[in-house]
């Protein structure tokens, strides 16, 4: 009896994914990441004042003092239906509307549902752990009371930094880093460091990124950042690439469509 609900759940797991494919849904994580990133950067720019924040000339050390936030439910609600079908997900079929905002309280909740909220936290984990998002709060109200219904508020990270996995590649064929004859530059990792004023900005470090780690074994990884706090994108084999965009079933060892 147990073998058969198991089987029945995986066939019932395998057509919703099937629906949420048909309705664009892409497979890797990074690449969702990724466009989810761009998004958030566009919704967070077009709030603060003159809509092209950014894009005025700022020197980089205007950038230190420079807080542009944005709250997660207010963004969602401004997502194009299209990109949230391709990032978040959903096998449920909507008629019209262009934005999440659009859409009836009925149609909102069955798309934004608990398992869309669990795939959309996930994204915004690894954002958070790239250091290209920051939470400045904890959904509290203007009197600090915190409210389990408040959405949580985030900045955007405008100068993040990715360091090269390079000198443990290097030293790899010596058996142990303690062997290798560079040992002691280990601290010195290569640093990129990158100014985020502009969406080509965005790309470029997206772009360094999965040029840099991707099918990076993640032991010589893991020294640096963000390999170090990010383990979603390394040493993962071609069918389960998640910078890949293609559209074949993801699935959890639980059985969850992450």
């Amino acid at each position: 009896m147990q073998r058969a609900r198991t089987q029945y759940s995986s066939n019932s797991l395998t057509l919703r994914m099937e629906a949420m494919q048909a309705n664009g849904y892409i497979r890797g994580k990074m690449v969702r990441a990724r466009l989810l990133h761009g998004f958030l950067w566009d919704y967070a720019c077009s709030l603060s004042a003159g809509d092209d924040v950014l894009s005025y000339g700022r020197q980089d050390h205007d950038l230190h003092n420079l807080c542009v936030t944005f709250d997660v439910e207010g963004a969602i609600k401004g997502i194009p239906l299209e990109l949230f079908f391709q990032v978040v997900g959903s096998s449920v079929i909507v008629e019209k509307g262009v934005y999440l905002r659009d859409l009836s309280n009925e149609e909102y909740n069955e798309l934004y549902d608990t398992s869309a909220i669990r795939r959309l936290s996930l994204l915004v984990s690894i954002l958070q752990r790239l250091k290209l998002i920051r939470r400045v709060n904890s959904g509290s109200s203007d009197d600090g009371v915190t409210s389990l219904h408040a959405s949580p508020v985030y900045s955007l990270e405008l100068k993040p930094y990715i360091e090269e996995p390079t000198l443990l590649i290097a030293c790899s064929n010596f058996g142990s880093l303690d062997l290798c004859p560079d040992r002691h530059v280990m601290d010195e990792m290569i640093r990129h460091e990158f100014v985020l004023s502009n969406r080509d900005a965005i790309d470029e470090y997206w772009q360094f990124l999965e040029y840099t780690y991707a099918g990076v074994d993640l032991k010589d990884a893991s020294h640096a950042f963000p390999g170090s706090t990010v383990h979603e994108f390394m040493g993962l084999s071609s069918k389960n690439d998640c910078w890949s965009e293609g559209s074949s079933t993801e699935t959890s060892s639980q059985g969850q469509i992450q």
